[in-house]
């Protein structure tokens, strides 16, 4: 069964437009959408890879990515 994550997309990118748009540093912002500092930041890294802003491996492509490890090959 896939993990759901915690926080929706929506409340993850939001909380990025918040960080950039802001001039409250990570861990204040972080502290006040009740999060952990690296979370923000990762979210952060993770966005300019989706947006094609920076190398990594996209999000839609993180979730494809799954291995059938009994057959091991790709689902």
């Amino acid at each position: 069964m896939p993990k759901i994550p915690p926080y929706s997309l929506e409340f993850r990118s939001e909380a990025v437009r918040l960080l950039r748009s802001s001039d409250r540093s990570v861990p204040q912002l972080a502290r006040e959408l009740g999060v952990s500092p690296q979370s923000l930041r990762n979210w952060s890294v993770q966005l300019d890879v989706d947006e094609g802003k920076a190398e990594g491996l996209s999000s839609a492509r993180m979730s494809r990515s799954s291995w059938n490890f009994v057959t091991a090959v790709p689902v």
